[in-house]
């Protein structure tokens, strides 16, 4: 089928049209001129394996690479080699995309050549003219790490973080460091944005200028002398016992990269950033905490070593991480509003490609189709829904029905619960190949031809409303006319705009009247009303039978919801499968202690990560991480790369086992619809510790009689701290601990007619 689909993107559309005589018109030879021009200039500097190792998708579906480029790639903001920015052309010049001018074709013609040597020196091309003075102060304390995880279009980019700071950056007001904020500088020095100063640059310079005795020198190129540097030798002496050399290295890469003593660094500039020490020591909330330690200029972990503990002093408030969590908390219109400003930018299908892809994939052989929309492209990310509707489009096609997949091209977590509609593209999928992106209006055109074509009968599921909108959803409907629809609760999305039903963030709050004084309190809140009346307009528009993954969702959703309705089904993804094989009684030490799936503050990755750093030193734990992708780097844990597919639904099964993990930490935050982790980490015969009101988690703890549940983080702590971790693994242990697989249920689709 992909092949198919790549001779598809090949053919359709090519073929030009000629006149009577069947000679190609002049207008159209000159454009075909053009276009070979076009080419050999850009095919002469086009990098076809950093275009494809950096667009796996165009690699996927074998198209050829520079075809792909020329045709959408560059409208898309793709980039054709490391040292040229499309995305950046684009944005600086609207008239490319309007009259379609491919912006490295012009680059090149313009600059009449392009970089002569792909050497390391060069720093991705370095087409700025950066003051050499100015680079040298800011390059000293910049920090590249902080600024590229803050500007994931300079990361996608692959220019120099660095360069990009100096050339645009500083004029966005992107902060180059976590400790100096653009706006706020300019807020105090108004003369300097005037001046059209780089404002990093001038508090660099008036800092160096200003020989300030309450702290030592900044710059990393000068070392201190005299009675400073006793002063900084005697500081180094004191902290060094207990500054953690690996932590600080493996935290700030750039560090590492430099070559620099890591103590050295943090003694006479790293404090000064915000770096912390140890993973336990925070710099900045100590500060926080004790005024007059932060007025005194001196360094903060000295401090505490030398008199601050002795005196009681608060290293970080007990809800510290919860509080910068808290903090950083923002409405999902908000939130939604900045994905999609930092998103690449899509080109969509022309409407004849679309309409000859669905002709061609959805044939009039085919009278059953199932309509799938969710928050992502399925076939390229992972995770439990994803599997779901793997499982669902397998199992539709093995049965002779067709799977249309949609979902945003840019995904957000937003549901727009306006009338309105924006222009956002929308990405098929047909029976697991990837078609394209397309207008809403498009896609909703070519689908309605196709069933107004023939008979065919149409059934909408509804697994995610992230990222979509009610004016869409209700447009397709009523083009389509469905038979019948389903709506997936694999989340709270239904009965708030948080998803995950936290409060801030950070607390479940069981879904309150949208009126109540939780709400009020909450980020979420001044948007949750008007959410909730397109959620009852929707389902009134749709009357879907409801999908609940289990009992304890239906009970909880059904309890707090009064929308119009089908049929209530219990649907659990998966079931257990236990073996003969059973885990060894003896339990060795250090006990292996894991944290399964994504690394979400939602998952109660934060709390998992304070305890293995409060118990690293502790000779009977060691802490693991299983996932696809690592959370923040720490020597407390120890990362193992898994992945779970709907190919491979044991695959965290058997990484357990493998690992032999003795204990899994369970604290999700939220009220789990379906957990795939706790089921996988009963069937490898694990001693689960869960938090207590963690929906169907809690639920198959219980019920499987596989660990023991906590109410709060700090009676998580106390459990480990004290031993009995220790102890209730080895009484678990004592008895018969069978191990199993996991088996996806397979979905019915008795809803659509024979």
């Amino acid at each position: 089928m992909k092949n198919f689909v790549s001779r598809i993107i090949r053919t359709v559309g090519k073929t030009p049209e000629r006149d009577a005589e069947g000679n190609q018109p002049q207008k159209e030879i000159a454009e075909t001129d053009q276009k070979s021009l076009e080419r050999s200039i850009v095919a002469e500097h086009f990098d076809t394996i950093y275009y494809l190792s950096t667009n796996p998708d165009v690699a996927q579906v074998g198209h050829d690479a520079l075809d792909h480029f020329l045709e959408y790639g560059w409208r898309e903001g793709r980039n054709p080699t490391s040292w040229f920015r499309s995305k950046y052309y684009l944005d600086k010049n609207e008239s490319y995309l309007k009259n379609n001018i491919n912006p490295f074709y012009e680059y090149l013609i313009k600059n009449e050549h392009a970089p002569s040597s792909n050497d390391d020196a060069i720093e991705d091309i370095r087409t700025f003219n950066t003051n050499d003075v100015v680079r040298k102060l800011v390059e000293a304390h910049f920090d590249s790490t902080f600024y590229v995880s803050k500007n994931g279009d300079v990361a996608e980019s692959g220019v120099n973080p660095l360069d990009h700071f100096l050339e645009y950056g500083w004029r966005e007001n992107r902060n180059p460091t976590p400790w100096f904020d653009i706006e706020e500088f300019l807020k105090s020095r108004p003369d300097i944005g005037f001046a059209g100063v780089n404002p990093f640059y001038q508090y660099l310079l008036e800092k160096q200028h200003s020989q300030e005795k309450s702290a030592p020198e900044l710059r990393a190129d000068i070392a201190p002398t005299g009675a400073d540097a006793a002063a900084l030798n005697f500081q180094r002496s004191m902290i060094e016992p207990y500054f953690d050399r690996e932590y600080y290295l493996r935290t700030y890469s750039d560090i590492a990269a430099a070559g620099v003593d890591p103590l050295a660094h943090f003694v006479a500039q790293g404090w000064h950033e915000g770096r912390n020490p140890t993973a336990q020591f925070d710099v900045r909330e100590y500060l926080r905490l004790n005024p007059d330690v932060r007025t005194a200029g001196v360094n903060p972990f000295y401090h505490y070593i030398v008199v601050g503990k002795s005196e009681g002093r608060q290293v970080k408030s007990e809800h510290f991480i919860e509080s910068r969590i808290i903090s950083s908390a923002r409405s999902m219109g908000a939130r939604a509003a900045n994905d999609l400003k930092q998103a690449s930018h899509r080109v969509a299908l022309k409407s004849d490609v679309l309409k000859t892809y669905i002709e061609r994939l959805i044939p009039n052989s085919r009278n059953r189709v199932i309509l799938s929309l969710s928050h992502d492209d399925y076939t390229g990310n992972y995770g439990g829904i994803q599997n779901c509707i793997g499982q669902e489009q397998k199992e539709s096609n093995a049965s002779g029905i067709s799977y249309v997949h949609i979902s945003p091209a840019r995904p957000t977590l937003y549901f727009n619960p306006k009338s309105e509609d924006n222009e956002e593209l929308v990405t098929i999928i047909i029976d697991g190949d990837r078609v394209g992106h397309a207008t809403k209006f498009d896609l909703i055109a070519c689908l309605s031809e196709r069933a107004t074509g023939s008979a065919v009968d149409i059934h909408f599921i509804i697994h995610s409303l992230l990222g979509f909108s009610l004016k869409f959803i209700s447009n397709l409907h009523a083009a389509l006319r469905p038979q019948g629809s389903s709506f997936w609760i694999h989340d709270c999305s239904t009965l708030c705009t948080n998803y995950a039903l936290l409060r801030n963030d950070i607390e479940f709050c069981w879904a309150p009247k949208s009126e109540s004084a939780s709400c009020t309190v909450c980020v979420y809140g001044s948007e949750r009303i008007e959410h909730l009346k397109a959620i009852r307009l929707l389902f009134d528009i749709l009357k879907p039978d409801v999908i609940f993954p289990s009992e304890t969702v239906r009970d909880f959703w059904q309890a707090k919801s009064s929308y119009t309705t089908g049929r209530a089904i219990v649907s659990p993804h998966a079931h257990p499968k236990f073996g003969t094989r059973a885990r060894d009684k003896a339990v060795g030490r250090p006990a292996k202690v894991a944290f399964v799936g994504m690394a979400s503050a939602h998952k109660g990755w934060h709390v998992f990560h304070e305890l293995a750093e409060a118990c690293r030193r502790d000779p009977r734990y060691n802490f693991f991480h299983f996932a696809t992708s690592p959370g923040e780097l720490t020597p407390a844990i120890h990362f193992v790369p898994t992945t779970v597919t709907s190919q491979n639904p044991s695959a965290m099964i058997d990484a357990l086992l493998e690992n032999d993990i003795d204990i899994v930490i369970q604290w999700s935050l939220c009220f789990e619809t379906f957990s795939f982790s706790t089921l996988e980490s009963v069937l490898a015969g694990t001693y689960i510790v869960g938090r207590r009101d963690s929906g169907n988690a809690a639920k198959l703890i219980e019920e499987f009689k596989s660990g023991i549940l906590l109410t709060s983080k700090k009676d998580l702590t106390e459990f480990f701290s004290s031993g009995n971790a220790y102890d209730q693994l080895r009484n678990y242990r004592l008895r018969p601990v069978s191990v199993g697989s996991i088996e996806l249920n397979k979905p019915s689709f008795s809803f659509l007619g024979k």
